[in-house]
């Protein structure tokens, strides 16, 4: 295996837990703990956009896989969760 392979394989995997991860912090009451999920989920789409750019230059096989799971993280992310029963308005 290649060094860019294993590269690939490091930033796919932690960018699918850091992006995971960051999920939740972005959805917590807690406004500090959300701005430091966006931060990181930010940092995590561009470690994968670099990568994806530099597997794109070199040809690489694992270039559609980093596609999906940056395509799949933006949408996860943008993805309305329910209100909860206290923001709901009164009627």
């Amino acid at each position: 295996m290649t060094p860019l392979n294993f590269a690939a394989m490091g930033v796919a995997i932690g960018g699918f837990l850091l992006g995971g991860s960051c999920l939740y912090l972005v959805h917590c009451p807690c406004r500090v703990l959300a701005k430091i999920g966006r931060r990181l989920f930010v940092a995590a789409l561009l470690a994968l956009g670099v990568l994806g750019l530099i597997a794109a230059m070199a040809f690489h096989e694992g270039l559609a896989p980093l596609g999906l799971l940056a395509g799949l993280l933006v949408v996860a992310m943008l993805w309305e969760m329910p209100a909860a029963e206290t923001e709901n308005p009164a009627t």
